[in-house]
């Protein structure tokens, strides 16, 4: 970022990836796509929890999801969301525009329930004390 800029918050920062992976559907290739929306879910994992999540597999952040206790549903998305990336990056799966569209759903849904999830949490520390 610009030095002295303020960052966005981690989940405003993927939102706007993800509108922006969204707007290049059809006109960029389905790899590139998928690199940025991996790169961009697992950048929000680290900030959102300060975890190395960068430098994990999608099998790790499995673990990492699991070990934080949030819902199926949210392991799940996340799981779908780097599926996709990974059959597309590594498997040379052709992904097509729909799946493409899920996956970019999925990451968003699950990382709003997971700031939520974090926000209280966070909430809950501070009342703690």
């Amino acid at each position: 970022g610009i030095a002295g800029a303020t960052e966005a918050p981690p989940l405003a920062e993927l939102e706007r990836l993800l509108e922006g992976l969204e707007r290049r559907l059809g006109r960029e290739p389905g790899d590139a796509i998928c690199d940025r929306l991996a790169g961009g879910l697992r950048r929000y994992l680290a900030r959102g929890t300060g975890e190395p999540a960068e430098d994990m597999t999608s099998f790790e952040l499995r673990l990492l999801a699991r070990r934080h206790g949030w819902p199926e549903r949210v392991q799940r998305g996340i799981q779908e969301a780097m599926g996709v990336a990974d059959r597309t990056r590594f498997g040379r799966a052709a992904a097509d525009e729909a799946g493409l569209r899920r996956a970019i759903a999925a990451a968003r849904d699950s990382a709003r329930e997971i700031d939520r999830l974090l926000a209280a949490a966070a909430a809950a520390e501070e009342a703690a004390g």
